[in-house]
């Protein structure tokens, strides 16, 4: 399976991947707005890829160039089939990628599958509240803050705040242009 948009395409997160995501998650400019404790290992990460494998609530899928390259992770956490719910997450390891719109795209697309295939409702992210650019994305999504939550993590010796962002189906601001390629 893969979903595919006009500069990436999203697929299944597999076994091969755990070492980009372990260099990723422990990449300080990477990790600054993230919830991972680190360093991140191999073991840990084969570890959560065994359990996440049987896990019905998530969907993990990296992010790829169209000529194959991967950039990064995305994917729904915590998905409740009953209220029609999830938790979006996303980091884009290559950092040659970031201010690109891939971020964008992807989100867009995960949300748009989340939506269409799964048939969710609502979809909801916490945010670094000192990341600007993914609270800016997600807010030309069609999020919404809908609370901050004040010294909600603590990372690099310091407590952070994280913003509480919510998006419901008909609110999604789906941009035309970045999906057009999209096989579903």
């Amino acid at each position: 399976m893969a979903i595919v948009g006009k500069t990436t395409r999203l697929r299944r997160f597999e076994r091969s991947d755990i070492p980009l995501k372990v260099r990723w998650i422990n990449d300080p400019d990477v990790y600054q707005f993230l919830g991972y404790e680190v360093p991140l290992g191999v073991s840990q990460t084969e570890a959560w890829f065994q359990k996440a494998a049987g896990d019905a609530s998530r969907r993990d899928f990296v992010i790829e160039t169209l000529d194959g390259e991967a950039i990064g992770l995305v994917g729904l956490i915590g998905i409740d089939m009953q209220h029609r719910t999830a938790e979006i997450y996303i980091a884009i390891g290559n950092k040659d990628y970031w201010g690109k719109g891939v971020a964008c795209e992807a989100e867009a697309l995960t949300i748009r599958w989340a939506f269409d295939w799964l048939g969710l409702e609502r979809i909801w992210a916490h945010a670094d509240a000192g990341n600007i650019a993914s609270l800016v994305m997600m807010k030309g999504l069609g999020f919404t803050l809908e609370g901050t939550l004040r010294g909600h993590r603590y990372i690099g010796g310091h407590r952070r705040d994280v913003a509480s962002m919510g998006l419901l189906r008909g609110d999604f601001r789906c941009p035309a242009e970045l999906l057009d390629n999209e096989d579903g």
